[in-house]
């Protein structure tokens, strides 16, 4: 479909590039999501905060974690800041590879960053947990997350 819509002359636009990038990632296609991804700026379109997450996410999905990451760095030296989107799917893709080291960098990053953490991350934490056991960064990643009270004395 693309090539034809180029061959006919009708230039694609950003939004049939993340469709058919998204398709792609999905689909488990990752070379040609990359591939049009890469083709966005030779046809004078940037890509956006959530065409970064896509990516990403396509990328930790397929268990490519160094090259989530390089393209995490790459949205930082755009300009194009990460959101909070953009920070769940990366401690999503690092607990699901049980690299709790780099999750927990990264949600430090995050909470940095003045933002939290997304039911689905939390609910991958409580399932390493009941998994796993007493995982002690896991603990630790927890009590960052979860909001401390600070009444004393209260039932």
């Amino acid at each position: 479909m693309f090539e034809v819509m180029v061959r006919r002359g009708v230039g694609p636009n950003a939004v049939i590039y993340v469709a058919l990038m998204d398709g792609f990632c999905k689909d488990g296609k990752l070379e040609m999501a990359k591939n049009l991804f890469g083709k966005l700026h030779s046809r004078g379109l940037r890509p956006d905060v959530n065409t970064y997450t896509m990516m990403i996410g396509g990328f930790c999905e397929l268990g490519l974690l160094g090259e989530a990451k390089e393209l995490l760095m790459t949205i930082e030296e755009t300009g194009c800041l990460p959101n909070y989107a953009t920070y769940n799917v990366m401690v999503c893709g690092f607990l699901k590879a049980n690299d709790y080291s780099e999750a927990n960098i990264l949600v430090e990053k995050m909470i940095g960053a003045g933002f939290s953490v997304g039911a689905s991350t939390l609910a991958t934490i409580v399932d390493l947990l009941s998994a796993k056991g007493q995982d002690p960064t896991l603990f630790q990643m927890i009590k960052k997350l979860v909001p401390q009270d600070n009444t004393e004395g209260i039932c």
